[in-house]
């Protein structure tokens, strides 16, 4: 129980940090004994005992028959902006088994009733009886699985944030390819990749897997300067990472850029992207790195180009417009650039 109590203290402080609390609860079982799904606002799952949750002064309503009905209810619900459901709020610095709590709304008994859109079914989230909608994330990753039927089996990621991004919103976040040994049998294929997109089950830490975000949920060995840049800047410019949609330009994993088969695999990757940003229709394209800003300047055209200071040497931030569309924005590689110590870099890109 000690244990238990230990991680849920962690979920709670983890919301927090990226700018979002703990919000919903949703009851599996009716006695004493079972568990309930803790979830925060952008889709974060844990575990735990009834009374773990009630000392951390969050409170529950209504059930669920099974754990699998409780996360598809909770699922649907986030994809609609938020659960339907008792909702807390923890105040920083305020600890969290000593708040109280203030219910707002609490769940129907059936999951049904109070959910702004259908619950997913067997075939999968977003699914219908005619087959996924356009932009729904089955159909996502039906198109990407076509598109990308030669790459399906090579180490690699699509997105790296959950289902839920594919929505309208102001940002597609974009990095070169992930990183990391593609000979690595540990990390994930692209095929694995996409069908975590519309699988309903929880990964090892409680996260549902088609909500799982690399740079949130990830432990990045040697390499948590960059998710934490990332984390930075996206919380900078009024974001919840949780709700960012991410990716790469280059779907295949590689140990460097100069392993990389740039053009071919960019020209292989794009049109996922495309439907993507169909999807997203984003306000900004966020790129980090040179390599995406070039490549989306030589496909859209480079016009009325803008630059800034970086504040680090020669290099400089950019940005063009691709007309009626979005803005591309550039900043230097945050591996190497401390954007985190450049709150201009910031105001400057709010100004564009």
């Amino acid at each position: 129980m000690e244990q238990l109590w230990d991680d849920f203290e962690r979920l709670l402080h983890s919301q927090q940090r990226v700018g979002k609390t703990i919000d919903s609860v949703v009851v599996v079982g009716t006695g004493k004994q079972d568990k309930i799904i803790v979830k925060g606002r952008a889709g974060a799952f844990k575990i735990v005992p009834r009374g773990v949750a009630q000392r951390a002064g969050v409170i529950e309503s209504a059930g669920h028959a099974t754990i699998r009905d409780a996360v598809a209810a909770a699922h649907a619900g986030a994809v609609a902006c938020g659960l339907q459901a008792i909702k807390v709020r923890f105040g920083h610095g305020k600890n969290p088994a000593t708040h109280t709590g203030r219910a707002l709304s609490p769940l129907s008994p059936s999951p049904v009733a109070p959910m702004p859109k259908v619950l997913p079914s067997p075939a999968g989230p977003n699914a219908t009886a005619s087959g996924p909608t356009s932009g729904s994330p089955c159909a996502f990753v039906d198109f990407a699985r076509g598109q990308l039927r030669d790459l399906l089996d090579v180490s690699g990621q699509v997105l790296y944030s959950g289902a839920s991004t594919l929505r309208k919103g102001e940002v597609y976040l974009l990095g070169l390819n992930p990183g990391g040994d593609p000979n690595n049998p540990a990390l994930m294929t692209i095929r694995q990749s996409l069908d975590g997109l519309v699988s309903d089950d929880l990964t090892a830490s409680g996260v549902l897997k088609s909500e799982w975000n690399s740079y949130v949920h990830a432990t990045w060995k040697g390499r948590d300067t960059l998710q934490r840049r990332i984390l930075w800047l996206l919380a900078q410019l009024g974001l919840d990472p949780l709700g960012v949609a991410a990716s790469n330009l280059i779907f295949p994993r590689s140990r460097n850029e100069k392993s990389l088969l740039y053009q071919r695999y960019a020209t292989m990757c794009w049109s996922v992207h495309e439907r993507a940003l169909e999807i997203v229709q984003p306000r900004w394209v966020l790129t980090y790195g040179s390599t995406p800003y070039r490549y989306l300047g030589e496909r859209f055209g480079v016009r009325n180009e803008r630059r800034f200071p970086s504040g680090h040497g020669n290099w400089e931030c950019r940005s063009f417009e691709v007309p009626g569309r979005f803005r591309v924005v550039g900043v230097p590689h945050l591996s190497l650039y401390a954007i985190d110590g450049h709150p201009e870099v910031v105001e400057w890109i709010t100004r564009l």
